[in-house]
C-alpha cells in the first residue's frame, strides 16, 4: 500500500511539473544613472519583474563634470575617457543571471561610458539584453549600435528609448514586450 501512494504522488509532481509553464529566466536590472531618470525606469522594471537590481558606481564623479552647459571639447573628451574604475565590476551571482535589462543615459550622442565600461569588464555571453534609456527612438537605436559594436552580443535586443518622464503605463508595455520576446526566443 506505502508503496502505491508514493507512486501516485510522484506521479502527481510529475504531471504539476509538467503542466507548469516553463521556469522563468533569472532577470537582473543593471543600469547607471546621474539623476536623468534612469535609475526611476530601473527601479520600477525591477519591480514589476521581481528582479535584482544593480547600479554601476564608478570612482570618479561625472556629475560634477555634467552640471553645466555646454561642455567644452575637452570635458566632452573627458566624459568619453575609460580613465575611471567601476567599484564592483561584477554583479554578485552573475552566472545566474541569464536576462539583463540594461539603462544607461547617453551623453553627447554615445552610450555614458561607465555603461560601456561595464560590458567590457564582464562576461556577457549567453545572456539575453534589453537596454533602455532616455532618448528618442532613434538615440537609442544608435547607442544600441554602438553598445553591440563589440560583436559577441547573440541575446542583444532593440533598444528602448523612453521620454524623460515615462508613466508606469509605458514602463510596464514595455515589460511585457520584452516578456514576450523571451517567450519567442523559447521557441
Amino acid at each position: 500500500m506505502g508503496r502505491r501512494i508514493l507512486a501516485l504522488l510522484l506521479a502527481a509532481l510529475f504531471l504539476v511539473a509538467g503542466c507548469s509553464s516553463a521556469p522563468s529566466e533569472k532577470s537582473l536590472v543593471v543600469y547607471y544613472s546621474l539623476d536623468d531618470g534612469v535609475e526611476e525606469i530601473a527601479e520600477k522594471t525591477a519591480k514589476e519583474l521581481d528582479a535584482d537590481l544593480f547600479e554601476i558606481e564608478t570612482d570618479r564623479d561625472f556629475a560634477e563634470l555634467l552640471n553645466h552647459e555646454p561642455l567644452t571639447v575637452e570635458e566632452i573628451g573627458e566624459l568619453r575617457s575609460d580613465d575611471f574604475k567601476l567599484k564592483q565590476t561584477v554583479p554578485d551571482n552573475w552566472g545566474a543571471y541569464s536576462v539583463i535589462y540594461f539603462g544607461f543615459p547617453i551623453w553627447y550622442g554615445e552610450p555614458a561610458q561607465p555603461s560601456q565600461l561595464f560590458l567590457m569588464e564582464n562576461n556577457i555571453k549567453d545572456k539575453t539584453w534589453f537596454p533602455f534609456t532616455i532618448a528618442s527612438q532613434k538615440e537609442a537605436d544608435k547607442a544600441e549600435e554602438i553598445l553591440d559594436s563589440f560583436g559577441i552580443r547573440k541575446g542583444w535586443q532593440q533598444a528602448k528609448g523612453f521620454s524623460q518622464d515615462p508613466g508606469d503605463a509605458d514602463i510596464s508595455a514595455w515589460i511585457t514586450e520584452t516578456r514576450s520576446t523571451l517567450e519567442d526566443l523559447d521557441r
